[in-house]
């Protein structure tokens, strides 16, 4: 049997439900590992949304080969989820999301993952993904890379949504070092600011400038993938997880840097 490993964890009743709960992609980087990690938990049915082309530089982190480059990336994710599990329901579209094609790219979906690119071109399209995910009383997991661990927002139809919060707290300068304050800001308040984390952000302000991207690796995406597969799962069997603004952070470094 395919799952048959999860039986201390996952009953037959659930593996049976989960193959049935589909889950939104919106944006096929950092989410190529964390749908691999779900298929394999059990978890069938898939949405890609992205634009984007595989490039050299994602291979650091991503789930692509050399091979994959200048494909589109919901392609050669397709291609992957199927290699690993052919009777996977895996719908591929290489567009990228806008306000127009939300609603009806969402329909149907059961979560979505979020993680279109937040920066000044797409940001808009970024808030629309929950902003309409919202109306359609979809949860939404905004996940981010910290490179030696990572964070995910959880928005749900009850919870504060980002409009309201961004509405109160404007963002000013880059939307992903914001995030990142936000995040750092309520982990700080809880006494559970590790010292990397403190002086990735201060490297962040001071340096991001010079190389005009973030920085991102495979580390950070492996641990976000697999914390984020788990929050998943919770939310799958109605479990509470924390909602934002509180940031659900993985810490994944064992070092002082």
């Amino acid at each position: 049997m395919r799952f048959s490993r999860n039986w201390a964890f996952i009953t037959p009743e659930e593996q049976e439900r989960m193959a049935n709960f589909t889950i939104f992609a919106a944006g096929c980087g950092l989410n190529s590992l964390t749908l691999e990690c779900l298929l394999r938990l059990g978890f069938r049915s898939f949405v890609l949304w992205d634009g984007d082309e595989v490039e050299l530089s994602n291979l650091n982190r991503q789930d692509f080969e050399e091979s994959d480059i200048g494909a589109p990336k919901v392609y050669m994710l397709h291609r992957r989820l199927k290699s690993i599990d052919p009777e996977a329901r895996v719908e591929a579209r290489p567009s990228y999301l806008t306000p127009e094609n939300l609603t009806e790219a969402m329909t149907g979906a059961n979560i979505v993952l979020n993680t279109v690119d937040f920066d000044r071109d797409e940001a808009n399209a970024s808030l629309s993904v929950n902003r309409i995910a919202r109306a359609q009383g979809i949860p939404v997991i905004s996940p981010f890379n910290l490179s030696l661990g990572g964070f995910s927002f959880v928005f749900s139809p009850g919870s504060l949504s980002l409009d309201e919060y961004i509405a109160e707290n404007p963002i000013q300068g880059e939307p992903v070092q914001y995030f990142l304050e936000l995040a750092l800001t309520r982990l700080q308040s809880r006494s559970r600011l590790p010292s990397w984390l403190r002086n990735l952000l201060q490297r962040y302000g001071e340096r991001r400038g010079d190389y005009g991207y973030d920085p991102q690796m495979a580390p950070g995406s492996f641990i976000t993938a697999g914390y984020v597969s788990l929050l998943i799962f919770s939310i799958f069997r109605g479990e509470t997880v924390p909602l934002f603004p509180e940031p659900v952070f993985f810490n994944g470094s064992f070092s002082r840097l």
